[in-house]
């Protein structure tokens, strides 16, 4: 079972021991990413996760690389628009020789200004890739726009103008105001010992005492829009509000997307793509903050199926909204996530993941059966009122990244088609 306790400069520590497996995986979990910042400060949390990889006190950037590759293993990092996570998994043999590392970059990380401006380089190349994606370009399009006016709806990576007047200097002073000991989580997970936990702890726990940054509320609106670019197909990316990863509601609205369009076997899948072929890619995700949250439905398709395939989508969101779903429908993705959750936490990365994630924003860790157990008590009628309240037409967004086309457009093939 977990251990969990508190170290006196607020940094929290969450472990499971697996004597079973030679492996450990070992995460540093701050809880600061884009809703943290400013609009002057937008990408200044992925900015800090890429600088604490360029060299500290007693290595350069090429010998920082070079501790890491003598450790084996996996070793990297992710900012996200709620946390910020650095990470690794190694053989037990060398879980002290990793915390050491992952502790020289936290307290002693350079933040020269050469290794400044070569990062900012591969940040602005690190857009433009994502600006050349256009299936990446319409989701982030379509999440900057229904997010507009909150930090939700800044770039993880920043713009070319915010990024610019950063400094290494500038960006130390953010991380020191943002990386306090009640915003992290440490979170282990494999084969250690006591004195390996203890060692851990004493390496890592020394971030400065202080409060977790308040972050700035989000908010959804209806947005559209649609970007003109020279794409074999048409990117189209629908979008509905949600809310908060904290709601108890997240476990039917998993439910529901699975069954629009989480796997092969989902309706919108077996509709447009398998049955009538006016596509290759569709599928629906969700992106969960805080205090709101988004489904989303993606699609790839030809300009010569760009009208049919929207009109598919709206009938069988409508069908959805207006029928319901079927209790088979329910108990085949029950026992989907079920065993899908099940087998992916039998890694000791993805443990980690799980209880650093769980006790940095949703303040506390459910086991793996728990969890599954939540997913099993889901109703047919918890997820049909969930769907209505959900699929609103009034409510829907639009992206897209298109030869020719228009978001308005498109967006009204998508609601006439849910109307019946």
């Amino acid at each position: 079972m977990y251990q969990i306790h508190k170290l006196s400069s607020g940094v929290r520590v969450i472990a499971e021991s697996n004597p079973n497996v030679r492996s450990v995986s070992l995460g540093v979990w701050v809880g600061n990413g884009t809703r943290h910042e400013q609009l002057t400060q937008n990408g200044a949390s992925h900015f800090i996760e890429h600088m604490l990889f360029k060299g500290t006190d007693r290595m350069d950037a090429s010998e920082l690389a070079d501790a890491m590759d003598t450790l084996g293993g996996e070793i990297n990092a992710f900012t996200t628009k709620e946390c910020t996570c650095f990470y690794g998994r190694v053989l037990d043999e060398k879980l002290r020789q990793f915390a050491d590392l992952l502790a020289d970059m936290m307290f002693h990380s350079r933040f020269d200004e050469a290794s400044v401006e070569t990062e900012r380089g591969v940040i602005y190349e690190e857009i433009g890739m994502c600006d050349d994606t256009p299936d990446d370009l319409a989701v982030e399009r379509l999440t900057l726009g229904v997010f507009d006016g909150t930090p939700l709806g800044y770039p993880i990576l920043g713009t070319r103008d915010s990024l610019r007047p950063m400094t290494g200097a500038s960006l130390q002073g953010y991380m020191r105001a943002h990386y306090t000991g009640d915003a992290v989580v440490i979170a282990v997970s494999g084969h250690f010992t006591p004195d390996d936990l203890s060692y851990i702890e004493q390496v890592l726990g020394d971030f400065p005492a202080g409060p977790r940054p308040q972050s700035n509320a989000g908010a959804y609106h209806p947005a559209f829009s649609c970007v003109e670019k020279p794409t074999e197909q048409n990117h189209i990316v629908i979008g509905f509000p949600t809310f908060s990863y904290l709601s108890e509601q997240r476990y039917a609205l998993q439910i529901l997307n699975n069954i629009l369009g989480g796997n092969v076997s989902s309706r919108l899948f077996q509709r447009v793509r398998e049955q009538l072929g006016l596509c290759y890619a569709i599928n629906s995700f969700l992106v969960t903050h805080a205090d709101c949250g988004l489904m989303a439905i993606y699609i790839g398709t030809g300009a010569d199926s760009e009208q049919k395939a929207l009109t598919e989508i709206g009938k069988t969101l409508a069908d959805v909204t207006h029928n319901g779903v079927s209790n088979d429908e329910i108990a085949k993705v029950r026992d989907s996530i079920r065993s899908g959750l099940l087998m992916a936490l039998e890694s000791t990365s993805a443990r980690m993941n799980h209880m650093g994630k769980g006790l940095l924003l949703q303040h506390g860790v459910a086991s793996p059966d728990e969890v599954a157990a939540r997913y099993l008590a889901v109703t047919r009628d918890e997820v049909v009122d969930l769907a209505r309240q959900v699929l609103n037409p009034a409510q829907l967004s639009l992206s897209a990244v298109t030869r020719k086309g228009s978001a308005d457009a498109y967006a009204k093939q998508v609601t006439d088609s849910m109307a019946f």
